[in-house]
């Protein structure tokens, strides 16, 4: 999958990150013969899925809710330790879940090394990778 940032010169401006505040583009990723567009954070790497149009893909990054002062549901199906933690995580930043939020370990962060990300089941938003959970954790509760 080939990465490359695009002008951001358009109607929609993309607001600054969820969790840093730092500044965030849009890219253009291309995967068998399709163009996706996907936003992510300069500063620490957090990045939203992709969507076929660009201007939906900002609309979704730019989408932000308050977090859900009744308190949280979580999915009762989680069993490793780590996902156990999901009760620690605040409701995501963009699209206002508290059920499909996972904890999950990204294998491809470095070779013979695991890392561990927060991400949304819903809206696809996450964080950047970290070498352990209680900084991946962190980085979710962290707020701009």
């Amino acid at each position: 999958m080939h990465k490359h940032p695009i002008n951001k010169k358009m109607e929609t401006t993309i607001k600054n990150c969820h969790f840093c505040g730092g500044e965030a583009e849009i890219l253009l990723s291309h995967y068998n013969g399709e163009k996706f567009y996907y936003i992510q954070c300069a500063k620490c790497s957090a990045e939203m899925d992709c969507s076929y149009n660009k201007d939906a893909a900002i609309i979704a990054w730019n989408e932000r809710k308050e977090p859900n002062p009744d308190g949280y549901t979580r999915d009762s199906r989680i069993n490793s330790r780590e996902e156990m933690r999901v009760n620690e995580l605040e409701p995501c930043p963009c699209c206002g879940t508290t059920i499909d939020l996972r904890i999950t370990q990204n294998l491809e962060f470095d070779p013979g090394e695991c890392a561990y990300q927060v991400m949304c089941v819903n809206c696809s938003l996450r964080t950047q990778p970290d070498l352990n959970v209680n900084g991946a954790i962190e980085n979710w509760n962290r707020r701009a």
